[in-house]
């Protein structure tokens, strides 16, 4: 024990090595003196089993995390409450080592998340504290991320367990924002209106009720982009007019209430405006755009904002650990260049534009998040390219990339229709048929 109290202390490994060999050899010893569970060996199974967790949390070793939790399944099937041993403590540590086995890429996600999930209902249904319950559904959560993102699988069941948390323990404050960071991924693969309203609800119910006239926390200062950065999501997956303009409101509520370093300046302002212009596209005026470019210049003055303390990296890398998600924007930024280039007939490199095109999408395609919207417009860009040179190489490409968007959304009404399809489909007779001559 003295020596495991002194490596958290000191974050030295060799003394968490030494403690996990103790406890080991005192339960060796003590099957050797006694028959059946005792307190002595219980309790040193317990300790064994901790440290285990403490270990592979701290120095990263997946083979740690296994045995800890084949340990805790061992202990649960024991007379823990007899031994004045925990069993909520037990569940929720056996929770977290299944959920660190996700993050190091040891575990089968799918059936390790199934099982948290069992835990977590039950830590629920307990009267477990406030801190049993947090670290559990953290580290479900956690995995259920990693899940969504990993094995394209909905995980309906850990997202109804996030569900009863928010609905069962009114103190666990991280439960709202947890649920809709699982809903918001979920809607980023499927597409999903009824999850992404669901995600911009939980969102709003954790900033109101961690924004006070004295103290914005740091999970309001996440959830904001985060809403931001959905609803925007939204509008561009779905041209909608009521979804751009609810993208704008919060993008302008975000810009008036948070810390922005000079990147996410840029790019929420930057955003704010294409935004405003889209809806000029819309209905052909656009409230406060002027306004904001001119009469009021603190309206885009990066000095103008108050400061939180959030950055763009951060708030990006919460929801994409592993995605480079600024430099998956910049390359949308250049398909939609190339995309309006084309529709107003600015003189353009066709070689040159779909050999770029065609490199930034088959570099993101296997591991983009957002590669469902780099699909779509790769396949403007070629049915523009078709309409230029008349080739039927490109449209055909053009039309093969557009099914497969429509087969992979889940829903009829999704952001691939079905007249963009057979716009290029009827299209394809007009090029192959010949020129037809002249009479006369």
């Amino acid at each position: 024990m003295v020596h495991f109290v002194r490596s958290k202390v000191l974050g030295q490994k060799e003394d968490l090595d030494k403690s996990i060999f103790y406890y080991t050899k005192a339960i060796f010893l003590s099957l050797q003196l006694e028959e059946g569970p005792s307190l002595n060996i219980l309790q040193n199974f317990f300790h064994l089993a901790f440290g285990l967790l403490h270990r592979s949390q701290a120095f990263k070793q997946p083979e740690d995390a296994k045995y800890s939790a084949e340990y805790f399944r061992y202990l649960r099937d024991q007379p823990l409450v007899a031994f004045n041993i925990s069993p909520d403590q037990v569940n929720t540590w056996l929770v977290q080592a299944l959920g660190i086995q996700i993050v190091l890429g040891s575990g089968n996600v799918v059936r390790d998340v199934e099982e948290m999930t069992t835990l977590c209902r039950g830590l629920l249904a307990s009267d477990s504290s406030a801190a049993h319950s947090t670290s559990a559904i953290e580290a479900l959560a956690g995995a259920a991320l990693i899940g969504l993102r990993t094995e394209k699988q909905p995980f309906n069941c850990a997202i109804e367990c996030l569900r009863q948390a928010t609905r069962r323990r009114a103190g666990l404050q991280e439960a709202s924002y947890l649920l809709a960071m699982c809903l918001f991924v979920r809607f980023i693969m499927t597409y999903s209106n009824e999850d992404c309203d669901e995600a911009i609800a939980a969102f709003e119910q954790t900033i109101s009720s961690h924004a006070t006239a004295d103290h914005l926390d740091s999970l309001y200062a996440l959830a904001t982009p985060l809403l931001t950065m959905l609803t925007n999501f939204r509008s561009v997956v779905y041209k909608n007019p009521e979804y751009l303009e609810e993208a704008i409101y919060h993008f302008r509520r975000f810009l008036g209430s948070a810390a922005l370093g000079d990147p996410l300046r840029t790019f929420l302002t930057e955003t704010l405006l294409g935004n405003a212009q889209q809806r000029f596209d819309y209905f052909g005026v656009t409230p406060g755009l002027e306004e904001m470019r001119s009469r009021d210049p603190e309206a885009v003055n990066p000095s103008s904002f108050p400061c939180i303390g959030v950055d763009l990296t951060e708030w990006s890398a919460a929801l994409f650990p592993d995605f480079p998600v600024g430099e998956a924007a910049d390359n949308m930024q250049h398909l939609e260049d190339v995309v309006f280039a084309m529709h107003n007939d600015q003189k353009t490199d066709i070689g040159k534009a779909v050999e770029t095109s065609r490199v930034i999408f088959d570099s993101l395609r296997s591991s983009n998040p957002f590669g469902f919207s780099h699909a779509i417009l790769f396949g403007e860009v070629l049915f523009c390219v078709f309409q230029r040179t008349n080739t039927v190489e490109y449209l055909s490409q053009s039309i093969t990339l557009r099914r497969d968007c429509s087969q992979n959304s889940k829903r009829t009404e999704g952001p691939v229709s079905s007249n963009s399809i057979a716009h290029s489909f009827f299209s394809r007779p007009l090029a192959a048929a010949p020129p037809q001559r002249r009479l006369g």
